[in-house]
């Protein structure tokens, strides 16, 4: 089985028996698991929403002064 697997590796570090120990971690953000005769797989960010744009035709625009 073949997977994917977006993220970033993390470093922990911590105190045992009196000496360093580390260890690197992946933090996942996207998996997924690919067909069996997949060559190559691109996956994109996640785009972001854009706010809503402010229309001229809204009533305010259009009123006659």
């Amino acid at each position: 089985m073949r997977i994917v697997v977006m993220g970033k590796m993390v470093q922990d570090s911590w105190e045992q028996n009196g000496e360093t120990r580390t260890a690197f971690k992946v933090q996942a953000e996207r998996v997924a698991i690919l067909p069996h005769r997949m060559v190559q797989v691109i996956m994109d960010a996640p785009q972001k929403q854009q706010p809503e744009e402010q229309h001229a035709s809204s009533p305010e625009a259009n009123q006659e002064g």
